[in-house]
């Protein structure tokens, strides 16, 4: 069971997988962040929310890339700084989740999206060509960045309805269900988050002031 504000060792593995070379460059980054780098070595192991934010923002300024190294091209730092200020001068949801889903599509080469709504239902997908499908953890880190900042323009939470996902079931999914839905979805022909689609109108509510 997910504790409060915390986040699995599992998760921190993830995020080290990709960007941070074994080793002492490891013990140092989660030394560097508060992180007791024996806690790798421990499945029922978890971290302060706050430490791991510390740990992704340590990796990305080291790596100039704020989504782990785990795309081809790298989200050089300031990126998502700049898809908040971008967005949030749209005045709907609709149109901040086009902006911000366009400038995502633009840095990232192997995961474009694109948001799409019928009816009650509206959806954002990712146009993947590759036939391998990315790690779980690469398409819930997208998706953290996508309906974190989603909720924080509407300042509220956006209900998840579902997500699917390419890849097959990880070991473990804890987190990931508590973060994002109960209903997740693995080895599905595409990746994709569904929500209402009256989410849409939401007004933007974040300014520069």
């Amino acid at each position: 069971m997910a504790e409060k504000d915390t986040i699995a060792i599992q998760l921190v593995r993830e995020a080290l997988l990709q960007s941070c070379a074994p080793g002492a460059a490891t013990d140092e980054a989660l030394t560097k962040v508060g992180i007791d780098p024996a806690l790798l070595a421990a499945d029922e192991g978890r971290v302060p929310a706050s430490q791991y934010a510390r740990l992704w923002r340590l990796l990305a300024r080291r790596g100039d890339d704020e989504f782990f190294g785990m795309d081809p091209r790298p989200l050089k730092s300031g990126s998502l700084a700049f898809l908040c200020r971008s967005a949030m001068a749209q005045p709907t949801l609709a149109a901040a989740l086009d902006t911000g889903l366009t400038f995502l599509s633009l840095m990232l080469e192997k995961l474009p999206a694109q948001l799409a709504h019928q009816q009650s239902l509206a959806e954002i997908v990712l146009l993947e060509d590759d036939a391998e499908p990315r790690r779980a953890f690469t398409y819930f880190t997208y998706w953290m960045i996508v309906h974190g900042v989603a909720c924080w323009l509407a300042g509220r939470r956006i209900p998840i309805l579902a997500i699917e996902l390419r890849c097959a079931e990880p070991d473990f999914t804890d987190d990931y269900r508590v973060m994002f839905s109960e209903n997740l979805r693995f080895e599905r022909p595409r990746t994709r988050m569904i929500f209402s689609a009256d989410c849409l109108d939401l007004p933007i509510k974040r300014s520069a002031e």
